[in-house]
């Protein structure tokens, strides 16, 4: 699973908070032309701590050649008054860039309380994309709230999800369909790899426990497998902002399916 820092809860003026670079940024890249509409993080930020959503953690990726004041970056917001379910809170997470490689996105999903040093585990269920044009923080509002009102349904879910036993076969059949959208091969790595117990809160064989313990394993990596050509390989940690969000709500829509269809 995702893992990200615990950041101190963000007060309501964003002015006071400290934000990376590339999410300080108030112009876009000089490599950008004028036909670029600049969606400012921080408008974003001072929106959604107006509609009572916290700041609670920010990665910022690493550019190649580029400039990394003004690269990629995700914050994801959590909102104090939405109880956990579960040991799992809602939160909206936002994507953008202030140099082209990304457009600004919105997505929805929850994070899961881990352990007891304060690192979360994240996934992302729905997921809005908005241009570079207007008022973009204002549509971002626009859609966070269409999302927050999904918090009902994750809650929902989830707890159908707990409620839901699969065999060990059908365990081993959702690692595979999982590894397939990971690395894009099911046999890469073994199910029971895929499938390992890394808590004891995630030692059941409902639906949820499954899907937490593939998830993390496939994302934080150290699996032991093959590569591509068949070698002995080690799994790599899934880090990249957008690969890792949309592989989340890849993961999140086959659970969806397994609770429909099996």
């Amino acid at each position: 699973m995702t893992a990200l820092p615990i950041l101190a809860p963000t007060p309501r003026d964003p002015a006071a908070v400290r934000l990376p670079r590339a999410v300080n940024a108030a112009t876009p890249a000089p490599t950008m032309s004028e036909r670029y509409q600049f969606v400012d993080t921080r408008a974003i930020v001072q929106r959604f701590a107006e509609e009572g959503w916290q700041l609670a953690a920010a990665q910022v990726a690493s550019p190649s050649r580029r400039d990394g004041a003004y690269a990629k970056h995700s914050l994801d917001f959590r909102h104090p008054e939405l109880a956990p379910m579960r040991g799992t809170v809602p939160r909206i997470l936002v994507i953008n860039s202030h140099d082209g490689t990304s457009a600004a996105r919105v997505m929805g999903g929850a994070y899961r309380f881990v352990c007891s040093n304060g690192l979360v585990s994240g996934t992302t269920f729905a997921a809005e994309s908005v241009r570079h044009i207007g008022d973009a923080a204002a549509d971002l509002i626009h859609r966070m709230r269409a999302l927050a009102r999904n918090t009902e349904r994750l809650y929902t879910q989830i707890d159908r999800w707990a409620n839901k036993d699969l065999t060990r076969a059908q365990r081993a059949e959702f690692a595979r369909f999982a590894s397939h959208l990971r690395w894009g091969d099911a046999g890469r790595f073994n199910s029971d790899e895929v499938l390992q117990v890394r808590r004891v809160e995630d030692d059941a064989g409902d639906l949820w426990s499954t899907f937490n313990r593939v998830q993390e394993n496939t994302i934080r990596g150290g699996l032991t497998g093959l590569s591509r050509s068949g070698r002995a390989a080690t799994s790599r940690p899934l880090v990249e902002i957008t690969r890792s969000a949309e592989y989340n709500a890849q993961l999140w829509r086959l659970a969806e399916e397994v609770a429909e269809f099996w």
